[in-house]
């Protein structure tokens, strides 16, 4: 551990460290160790490796969000078996430098609409999230596929009625992904408006306004 700390405070070697200065070799040391609770003040963390521990109940307690996991062992706690941190490291978040950060995108079924997300991870570990505009053809194939994945409203069945009543083939799909690209949300895609305008002449002037 000397060695470790030594390596991380600088060449010359010290009888004594503060305690920042000692945490922060460990985490240097272990950088590929560190954890981070699944919530505030929870005992359940998440490994950089992807995996789940918890703190054990001999674990010293540890402040923060973020800590070293120096001894995980596999145990068994209330009778299910999970890895367990006997001992760990407090880790300061202005320490942890990014290995990825990427812009995500995701349909968000409460709203209806297409949001997406700056995140900076820490191997498996989130480190920061924040919201970013859209991009424009990414949120349109994902809103395109929410709308055919939900089938087709009372608009758009109307419109396929007059199809086959007039022997007009509709590309459905094509339509909703054209719609999409201009639709901020899922109930404002209008494939209609999409039709060519000889298409649509000849659908209104087959089945009209009717009830078909």
């Amino acid at each position: 551990m000397r060695r470790v700390t030594t390596d991380a405070i600088g060449a010359a070697s010290r009888s004594s460290v503060s305690d920042a200065e000692l945490r922060h070799a460990m985490f240097s040391g272990y950088a590929d160790r560190l954890g981070k609770r699944r919530a505030e003040g929870s005992d359940r963390v998440l490994l950089a490796s992807g995996h789940g521990a918890v703190l054990a109940r001999e674990c010293e307690p540890i402040s923060g969000d973020y800590l070293v996991a120096l001894e995980v062992l596999a145990a068994e706690r209330d009778g299910v078996a999970q890895a367990q941190i006997r001992s760990a490291s407090a880790v300061d978040r202005a320490w942890i430098r990014p290995s990825s950060a990427t812009v995500e995108h995701w349909f968000d079924a409460a709203a209806a609409r297409v949001r997406a997300a700056r995140i900076e991870r820490y191997d498996a570990i989130v480190l920061s999230e924040q919201a970013v505009k859209p991009d424009p053809e990414t949120a349109a194939a994902l809103l395109a596929a929410a709308w055919l994945a939900r089938g087709a409203d009372k608009a758009a069945t109307r419109l396929l009625r007059r199809a086959r009543f007039a022997g007009r083939d509709i590309d459905l799909p094509a339509l909703v992904r054209g719609a999409a690209l201009t639709a901020p949300s899922l109930d404002e895609i209008d494939v209609a408006r999409q039709l060519p305008y000889e298409l649509a002449q000849a659908l209104d002037n087959a089945g009209g306004n009717s009830a078909l």
